[in-house]
This record gives structure tokens, C-alpha cells and sequence, in this order.
């Protein structure tokens, strides 16, 4: 499950899914440090 809009990701690592959020060129830059 992805989605392109928000730029948000799902990694399987380890068997685990992680979620990742992509710095996309956007009117809403805000990315989780």
C-alpha cells in the first residue's frame, strides 16, 4: 500500500511493515524527524 499523493510508504523490513514518509516537492513540506 502506497500513496504517491502524500508521498507515503510501506516498507517490509524484517517481516514488519514500516511506514515511511518521502520529502515530496509540495505545498506541504512536513516530514517526521
Amino acid at each position: 500500500m502506497h500513496s504517491p499523493d502524500l508521498g507515503y510508504v510501506v516498507i517490509k523490513k524484517d517481516g514488519l511493515a514500516r511506514p515511511f514518509f518521502i520529502p515530496l516537492p509540495g505545498p506541504e513540506k512536513s516530514a517526521p524527524s
